[in-house]
C-alpha cells in the first residue's frame, strides 16, 4: 500500500539520522530543496505501483455465470436476458461492517482482506454485467471505501458505470488516518455524484445515509456476517433493506459465501 507523504518523510528523517542524528530533514533548505521534491516523486511512484497492481488484480478476474442467480434476480426485476446481460439499468447500493468487526481489522495487507476485496470486485463486475449501470456508497472507512476504489477503477475502461457518494456529514473523515483521509478525499473526487445528508453531524449519521442509498437503489451488496450482528448503524440498514423488499447478496466477510436474500429462487412464470 502507498504510504502517506509523512510515513516516506519518517522514513527518510531515520535513515539520514542513522548516519548523522544532528540533521533535521523536516523543515529548512534541505527539506525545502531536497527531501520535499524526492517525497512527492516517491509518492507519486508508489500510488501508480498500486494502482497498476489493483488494475491488473480485476483484469485477472474471469466473470463467474451463476446462473440460478442471475435468473432469480432477472425475475426480481421483471427483466429479460439477452446475451447473458439483463436489458435493464440497475442500481446498487454497497454496505458492510465496520472493519473492526472483521479479525484483520484495518490491516488491508492481511490475506483474508485481500480475498474479501477480491471477492467483492468479482461480485461487483458480475453485477455490472448483468445491467447494473450505478453502484452508490455511504462513504464509511471499510466496505464502502474499498468498494468506491473498485468502482472508481473499473470506471476507466467503462463510461457508462456511475458511482454516487453520499456522505453522512462534511466533516465525516475528520478524526480518520491521514492515510484513510486521502483514500476518502480521492474517492470523492473520483465519483460521479455526491450528495450530503446534513453539514453537521447529527445522530444516526452513518445510518440515514446508508438509508438513502438503499432506498435509491433496487439490489444492495452487502459484505455482512448475522452472526455478528450487534445493532450497528450496519445491521439496520440491512434490516431496513429487507424490510423494503430489496434484493441483497450478502458476502460473508470470512467464508466469502453468498447468499441472496428477498429473491425468489423459484422460475418466474411465463
Amino acid at each position: 500500500m502507498a504510504r502517506s507523504e509523512q510515513e516516506i518523510i519518517s522514513s527518510i528523517a531515520a535513515s539520514i539520522k542513522e548516519k548523522d542524528s544532528s540533521i533535521d530533514v523536516t523543515k529548512g533548505p534541505l527539506y525545502n530543496f531536497l527531501i520535499s521534491p524526492i517525497v512527492s516523486t516517491v509518492r507519486n511512484i508508489e500510488l501508480s505501483a498500486e494502482r497498476a497492481d489493483a488494475l491488473l488484480s480485476l483484469d485477472m478476474i474471469t466473470v463467474r455465470d451463476n446462473s440460478e442467480e442471475i435468473s432469480a434476480f432477472g425475475n426480481n426485476f421483471k427483466v429479460a436476458r439477452g446475451g447473458g446481460t439483463m436489458k435493464k439499468n440497475v442500481r446498487c447500493a454497497v454496505i458492510g461492517q465496520h472493519p473492526l468487526r472483521f479479525p484483520w481489522g484495518f490491516d488491508e495487507e492481511d490475506d483474508g482482506c485481500r480475498r474479501m476485496k477480491l471477492e467483492m470486485a468479482q461480485r461487483i463486475m458480475e453485477l455490472r454485467q448483468r445491467g447494473v449501470t450505478e453502484f452508490q456508497v455511504a462513504c464509511d472507512p471499510g466496505v464502502g471505501l474499498y468498494a468506491a476504489e473498485i468502482i472508481n477503477i473499473l470506471r476507466e475502461k467503462d463510461k457508462f458505470l456511475r458511482l454516487v457518494c453520499v456522505i453522512p456529514h462534511e466533516e465525516q473523515a475528520t478524526k480518520w488516518t491521514p492515510q484513510l483521509r486521502e483514500r476518502y478525499f480521492n474517492m470523492l473526487a473520483g465519483c460521479t455524484e455526491l450528495d450530503c445528508i446534513d453539514f453537521h453531524e447529527q445522530p444516526d449519521a452513518q445510518l440515514l445515509a446508508y438509508q438513502r442509498i438503499i432506498k435509491q437503489s433496487g439490489v444492495v451488496l452487502a459484505v455482512y456476517a448475522p452472526d455478528l450482528a450487534d445493532g450497528s448503524a450496519e445491521d439496520k440498514a440491512v434490516s431496513y433493506a429487507l424490510a423494503l423488499g430489496r434484493p441483497v447478496m450478502l458476502i460473508h466477510p470470512e467464508t466469502l459465501k453468498t447468499k441472496w436474500l428477498n429473491v425468489p429462487t423459484e422460475k418466474a412464470p411465463g
